[in-house]
């Protein structure tokens, strides 16, 4: 990364932080606010009256969506992790490129069901036990070449090395506390989450344009380490691969199997790829990733702007989208916290 987007970056990171304080301020704020109303009334007045006791209602409404949510999956509700003894080629690959990359090798590897990868840490005991965790998705592992997989772990490694994690991570449980908060909100008298909606949007412009370069530094990363041709390759492989296996792993294959079928995955995907019609709701919601416009708060760059960054223009022809088949990319994929492909 050059010394003048390394700067950009810390900026951007530093407005970010700034927002986080900011929607904290304004959430105390507003909540003190509104409760200082009828408390007021009760010290120098003669009690609450209709408009205080909304107030305090109101107070207690925002409070009660600031709450923190310290659900977890239970242990047994996590995929089993992909073991030494059953994937050693995986965990060769893996330790290879961690050892080239100069970070530790991640500890767990877990296989995910979308066309997707991600990495983070997880925290026991207060923080005092972290494990380093790399999920990668079922149709990257059986879509993309050797060079291409060591790409993706080089790309994810990248963001450890360059210590996105912590950044990541952090903006990500904001973005989940102004979602919530959001959604308690939501239809409450007197438009309470209107504050927050305006400052959420805010926030996610900023932190969205620091992810967006923590994308490409990771990039520029696997580039270095397996070749720009191979970290090239995986995206476009990726970009076509994720919106048609979304669209039939939500519309085809869960249904089916909610209703007690079992079906070979990859085998059903290249037939729904080589399918020459599809259901109307399939068509349209591959239509509507194809059509959906960049947004301010896109936590990824798009395709063209990853490739042209790492010196790979896109080609003008087609691009493999999935296990022994072809398909023309969307324009782009369905996007992912912090921390991912």
């Amino acid at each position: 990364m050059g010394t003048a987007r390394r700067r950009s970056l810390i900026g951007r990171a530093l407005l970010s932080l700034a927002l986080w304080a900011g929607f904290w301020a304004l959430a105390l704020g507003l909540v003190a606010g509104l409760a200082a109303i009828p408390v007021a009334q009760a010290a120098y007045g003669d009690g609450p009256d209709g408009a205080g006791l909304l107030a305090g209602a109101g107070a207690a409404v925002v409070a009660w969506g600031l709450r923190p949510r310290w659900g977890q999956k239970p242990a047994e509700a996590r995929p089993a992790p992909l073991g030494r003894d059953e994937f050693p080629a995986l965990h060769a690959l893996l330790a290879d490129v961690a050892r080239r990359s100069g970070a530790p090798v991640p500890a767990v590897v877990h296989l995910a069901s979308r066309a997707n990868a991600a990495i983070w840490v997880e925290r026991r005991w207060l923080g005092l036990r972290r494990t380093w965790v790399v999920e990668l998705g079922l149709p990257l592992v059986a879509a993309l070449e050797r060079d291409e997989l060591a790409a993706v772990l080089a790309h994810e490694l990248g963001h450890r090395v360059g210590g996105d994690l912590l950044l990541g991570a952090w903006v990500h449980r904001t973005r989940a506390a102004i979602g919530s908060t959001v959604d308690a909100l939501d239809g409450s008298a007197f438009l309470l989450d209107a504050p927050f909606r305006a400052y959420g949007r805010l926030f996610l412009a900023a932190s969205g344009a620091v992810s967006r370069e923590q994308e490409l530094a990771a990039d520029a990363h696997a580039a270095a380490l397996c070749g720009p041709r191979a970290a090239a390759s995986a995206l476009r492989k990726i970009e076509a691969l994720a919106a048609p296996w979304d669209a039939y792993f939500d519309l085809d294959l869960v249904p089916l199997v909610e209703q007690g079928a079992r079906l070979p995955l990859l085998e059903g995907f290249r037939r729904f790829l080589a399918a020459p019609a599809r259901r109307e709701e399939v068509d349209r919601a591959l239509e509507a990733a194809a059509r959906r416009p960049p947004a301010p708060w896109d936590s990824h760059p798009a395709l063209e702007q990853r490739l042209l960054a790492m010196g790979a223009p896109p080609p003008l022809g087609a691009s493999t989208s999935g296990p022994g088949s072809t398909a023309s990319p969307p324009r782009r994929s369905t996007r992912v916290a912090p921390g991912r492909t």
